[in-house]
């Protein structure tokens, strides 16, 4: 059994409103054991396992100012994790707002040159937009909802989530963490390099 992670992403935290974007953070996260299964089934033709969505985790603490309770997670645990959500702790299932980007990696323009085939990061968009989890919490500034952590995720069946397969997940820092304000969104870039 793998016992740490073997490589890492990393992602771009915004809030975003009607005319307005403001960078909030970056961050590196933790490829989970999923990612083997996800690329042997890319790897062998079958396009079913393509990264689909992200998980965007929220909580409904009890006051404003209050910290998210951030789990304690291996990079072994899968959609189950996600599934078990109740009480005051959700999350959003949001597919990506556009095709992933194929970019060159900044420093590595000598190996790759961004032209025909020769990209080695690829990255990926999301971003809230209900109002309501997918266990049925309300998400609002009235609700003292923030978002805390988030996870790329491969979709072989849209209407059966528990055959999502998550890729990597992180979790913000106490400093990080994103209280919902009602006019505004949050999105998620999410680069993968090779």
């Amino acid at each position: 059994m793998l016992t740490k992670p073997v490589s890492r992403g990393i992602y771009s935290v915004s809030e975003v409103g009607e005319n307005s974007s403001r960078l909030l953070f970056s961050s590196q996260n933790l490829v989970m054991l999923d990612a083997a299964c996800i690329m042997s089934r890319l790897l062998s033709g079958d396009p079913a396992f393509k990264i689909g969505a992200m998980y965007i985790e929220f909580e409904n603490v009890a006051n404003p100012g209050d910290t998210a309770v951030i789990p304690s997670f291996t990079h072994d645990e899968s959609v189950e994790y996600y599934l078990g959500l109740s009480g005051q702790f959700d999350y959003f299932r949001v597919r990506l707002v556009s095709t992933p980007a194929l970019t060159v990696v900044p420093g590595s323009q000598d190996f790759f040159t961004g032209t025909g085939d020769k990209f080695n990061r690829v990255s990926f968009f999301a971003q809230t937009g209900e109002l309501i989890g997918v266990n049925g919490l309300p998400f609002s500034a009235s609700h003292n909802s923030k978002v805390k952590g988030i996870a790329l995720v491969a979709t072989p069946k849209w209407e059966d989530q528990t055959r999502d397969l998550i890729y990597g997940r992180s979790y913000f820092s106490a400093g990080n963490q994103i209280a919902k304000r009602d006019s505004h969104h949050i999105a998620i870039h999410w680069n993968q390099d090779f």
